[in-house]
């Protein structure tokens, strides 16, 4: 499968941490990331984000609402997002691991 913006992004991180001093982070898949973007940022129907990306309605739908429920959590309780599965070489645009 072939995600069009896969390894853009790596994390996000709240910038006020008064009540959560960890680091704590909810870990988003690069499919669930894709997902996110064609269900809910470029507004596609379930069936036409499965076509696109190849995977069955089912998956799409067991991927979109596992990375909801990540971003709410991370929302919530004031934790970093982290997007595994970047492709790209380190010296292009993917930050060492830990950052």
């Amino acid at each position: 499968m072939v995600l069009e913006n896969e390894g853009r992004y790596r994390c996000y991180a709240p910038l006020c941490r008064t009540l959560y001093t960890d680091q704590e982070a909810v870990i988003l898949q690069a499919e669930e990331m894709e997902v996110l973007r064609l269900v809910d940022l470029e507004g596609r129907g379930q069936e036409e984000a499965a076509i696109a990306i190849g995977i069955s309605r089912r998956t799409l739908w067991k991927d979109l609402h596992e990375a909801r429920s990540k971003v709410a959590d991370a929302l919530v309780n004031g934790k970093t997002i982290r997007v595994e599965g970047c492709m790209r070489k380190r010296s292009e645009t993917c930050p060492p691991e830990g950052e």
